[in-house]
């Protein structure tokens, strides 16, 4: 009686479940309203397909060719799914109701669409115990369905009963909830990521996935997902799985990273690891250890992303783990410095084989991002956005895998799924990002790869402007370059054959620098199609780049934003004439500006060279030679203060040596015979934390001495001669680094002669405290060319990490 009894209510429950869809129909009417044969068809058709989205719809067209195999009804207002309706539509392949204002599917819904392969349902608003048991059990042949909502799912606990209807599903995208998934025996990816939708497994458990065990799943993403506790071995039953993504799980860190890797199989090719261990929440930073990663070394791992996770260095042992398959490499937006374990990758050849590798951003600041308030500020994710005609949401949203596979199509970089590159004998590096970088990192990565093989490299942010005035044959050994990028450098001027063995290059950035002129050779580049010469100083090109480009087939210029100069000058007239006439294309010529001598300007593209020139009245012979003169006049000039400029820091050091020696007032000391033990510098806006933090910390706890010029500069000197006396009688100088004291030019003055100070004895004068979040791009170059070769430690923003802070600068003062 009791079983009789179970049996009827589960009949009950199932039927009340199938019919929810029409009782909800009764409850709020037929919103469609009657059917008009002849009326317009608001839709785009095109052969076989049908593009009704963004049409502010509230029900199915009914008018539309029977014969269509594809509908979209993305953006639209459609509450309700009339099953009848697709009767006249039994040919359909493909259709999606992303972005409508669904909350329910009943068991007849889909009823007439047994062709139907791909199915999108995502962003309504469908709590997925809204959707019937069996409203899927006439998609015999579904191998594409998207079921990812906006914030509905929160209440939700369990997956819907209907997926195990789908025998022939391949591409599962749905949001992520702490349950275990029906049984789809022929998965092929599930996407659980909330880079649209929603995802919160915070225990990652094995019985999630026990349904799907010894499957077909080859791609696993968990972006996202608000993982905190892994279970070991989560994924070791699944014996085809490639790729896993479990980025951006900021309460992760690298500890579950064993549990995570154990067991993955030998056929296991790529993971993306990125921004598990966010530097905003955590005070230390990371190492990548041996028990991270001494399970890929089991699998054919080839591409691995590591980015934005605080790491410094890796381990020693680690290194002999590295996964000798791997090929596609990034660990961008890192502080990874040298060390150990560089030497031992070095010669391990551990990078031998690493094809694509992205080291880009090191030198970016990890301070935390802060708003107004000083309080640390999380971004917030953007509202989705897709266009109207894009028919499923999933292809709008790349995985990281697609984003670099990309970026190796466009820079024709070897792909082991087109080329098959396990079946080369290929041992060369092609892809080097070293973007943002220290500027002697190039040094250590050109010895880790075998780098002439390079087809992209990236150099940009690198300040290598000083760097590339000596050295003209820094590209010489890379031969099979396509791409180079070392824009944004500071380049005042680069060597003439700078490029000359670049024969195979075709891209080639050198803008937001600070070129005045093209003087380095461009005949050699036959196969150049595009050239970046934007945000330079450029005032014209001359006759030799003119010529050189326009032998170029082909080949594209980027030339805004510069100082291109609308004067009567033959070569400003000839630069413009080339540029009215030539067969180069121009990018953006619309918004390259020329320059009258009133300042005024005008678009190159609009300015009619033919008048302008008749305007333009030839000089007399007088004219010309006063004009000549005084351009070498000028240039006597620029060179002579270009020089003391370079200098001047060297000039006014020198200077006052010698006025103190020659007035009695200098003395050399002996390491034991210095005044005091540090001079403070600082600017004028940080005197009470000098008053209130540096000196009780420093000088009233008895450990040092200070010399600090508020008080103990001498009255009547002269400002430059206190501060050279201050340098040479301390033992060190503590430079408080913030915004104000960039700002000030005794602040620099001061940094400059302890710098030379240094130099001049041979000793490490200088130390300094990053107390502000100041960007590379606003530091003047003399103090980037200081920080890149001295200590300098970051001041906290967290009090908690203040003690640690002083007792790390004591020790370094000592």
């Amino acid at each position: 009686m009791v079983t009789m009894f179970l049996l009827v209510l589960a009949l009950v429950s199932t039927k009340s479940s199938a019919k929810l869809a029409d009782v909800y129909h009764e409850e709020i009417g037929d919103i469609r309203g009657p059917f008009d044969p002849i009326k317009t068809i608001v839709c785009d058709i095109n052969g076989t397909f049908a593009d009704c989205s963004c049409r502010g719809l509230q029900y199915i067209p009914e008018n539309l060719p029977s014969n269509i195999t594809t509908l979209n009804l993305r953006a639209n207002n459609i509450r309700l799914i009339n099953g009848t309706t697709f009767q006249r539509y039994y040919a359909l392949t493909s259709l999606s109701f992303s972005d409508n204002q669904l909350e329910i599917i009943g068991r007849t819904d889909f009823e007439y669409l047994s062709s139907l392969t791909k199915l999108d349902l995502s962003l309504n608003k469908l709590a997925y115990d809204n959707i019937s048991h069996d409203a899927f059990q006439s998609l015999s042949k579904l191998s594409y369905l998207d079921l990812k909502q906006r914030d509905v799912n929160t209440k939700s606990t369990t997956y819907p009963k209907a997926l195990e209807d789908l025998g022939a599903l391949e591409y599962l995208m749905i949001d992520g909830l702490d349950s275990h998934l029906p049984h789809l025996a022929n998965l092929k990816e599930l996407y659980f990521s909330s880079l649209y939708g929603s995802c919160n497994i915070p225990y990652l458990r094995s019985d999630i996935f026990k349904n799907l065990f010894n499957t077909n799943v080859i791609g696993i993403y968990l972006s996202k997902c608000n993982i905190v506790k892994v279970d070991q071995g989560v994924f070791e039953n699944f014996p085809l799985l490639e790729s896993l993504d479990i980025s951006l799980n900021e309460e992760l860190t690298l500890a579950p990273m064993y549990n995570i890797t154990f067991g993955l199989n030998e056929k296991f090719k790529r993971l993306n690891t990125n921004n598990i261990y966010p530097y905003y929440r955590y005070p230390e930073c990371t190492a990548l250890l041996k028990e991270h990663i001494v399970n890929l070394n089991k699998t054919s791992l080839s591409l691995w992303t590591f980015e934005g996770n605080y790491a410094t260095r890796i381990d020693s042992k680690a290194v002999e783990y590295l996964p000798k398959s791997w090929k596609y490499v990034s660990v961008r937006d890192n502080m990874l410095m040298a060390g150990n374990y560089t030497e031992i990758i070095i010669a391990q050849q551990r990078m031998k084989h690493v094809i694509y590798y992205d080291t880009s951003k090191m030198f970016a600041s990890h301070l935390p991002p802060l708003n107004g308030f000083g309080e640390i500020n999380f971004s917030q994710v953007s509202e989705l956005a897709i266009p109207c005609n894009e028919l499923f949401t999933r292809s709008q949203m790349k995985t990281y895998f697609q984003v670099i596979d990309e970026r190796l199509q466009k820079f024709n970089i070897t792909n082991d799924e087109i080329n098959e590159l396990s079946k080369s004998n290929h041992s060369l590096t092609e892809y080097l990002d070293l973007s943002e970088c220290l500027s002697d990192t190039y040094k250590l990565m050109f010895k880790l790869f075998e780098v002439e093989g390079l087809r992209y490299l990236n150099m940009s942010g690198t300040y290598l402007g000083y760097t590339l005035l000596d050295n003209g044959t820094m590209f010489e050994r890379f031969t099979s370059l396509t791409t180079l990028d070392i824009s944004s450098n500071g380049i005042l001027k680069l060597k003439q054959h700078l490029f000359d063995t670049l024969h195979k290059l075709e891209r080639l950035y050198i803008g937001y620098n600070k070129l005045s002129n093209i003087s380095f050779d461009l005949s050699l580049l036959k196969n150049l199609k595009y050239l970046d010469l934007r945000f330079n100083h450029l005032e014209t090109l001359n006759m030799k780049t003119i010529k050189s480009l326009s032998s170029l087939k082909e080949v594209t210029v980027n030339i805004v934003g510069n100082n291109f100069r609308c004067d009567c000058s033959k070569q400003s007239l000839d630069f413009l004439y080339w540029i009215a006439t030539t067969n180069v294309k121009f990018e953006d010529i619309e918004q390259t500006l020329c320059y009258f001598v009133n300042e005024s300007s005008i678009p190159i593209g609009d300015l009619n060279i033919v008048n302008y020139k008749l305007e333009c009245q030839p000089p007399t012979y007088s004219v010309l030679t006063l004009v000549t003169s005084l351009c070498i006049l000028v240039f006597l000039m620029i060179i002579g203060g270009g020089l003391l400029y370079r200098y001047r820091w060297n000039l006014r050091y020198f200077y006052y040596m010698t006025k103190f020696k020659m007035v009695g007032g200098y003395q050399r000391l002996d390491d034991i015979e210095y005044d005091k033990d540090i001079f403070v510098s600082y600017a004028k806006d940080d005197t009470s934390f000098v008053k209130n933090q540096v000196i009780p910390k420093l000088e009233d706890s008895g450990i040092f001495s200070l010399l600090v010029h508020a008080r103990d500069f001498q009255a009547g000197e002269y400002v430059a001669d206190n501060i050279v006396r201050a340098v040479t009688s301390t033992r060190v100088t503590l430079a408080i680094l913030t915004k104000a004291y960039i700002q000030s030019k005794w602040c620099m003055y001061e940094m400059n002669m302890a710098r030379l100070e240094g130099i001049n004895t041979n000793r490490n004068v200088l130390y300094v405290i990053m107390k502000d979040n100041i960007p590379p791009k606003n530091l003047p170059i003399e103090l980037i060319d200081i920080l890149t070769s001295k200590t300098y430690i970051e001041y906290p923003v967290s009090g908690e990490d203040q003690e640690q802070f002083w007792a790390r600068l004591i020790t370094t003062l000592k």
